[in-house]
């Protein structure tokens, strides 16, 4: 098991980096993409699916 990412809140229960607690546990988190204009145009590129 990944230690889990301090402060890094995660809902997506369907990940297989997401745990029990609500927490990421990827090794490395990349956001994007670069020319988003706001929280919304976001996403987490790291998302795998369990």
């Amino acid at each position: 098991m990944h230690e889990i990412n301090q402060g890094v809140h995660c809902d997506v229960k369907n990940c297989h980096y997401h745990d029990q607690h609500d927490h990421c546990t990827a090794d490395v988190i990349h956001v994007g993409p670069t020319n988003a204009d706001c929280c919304q145009a976001t996403e987490c590129a790291t998302f795998k699916k369990r």
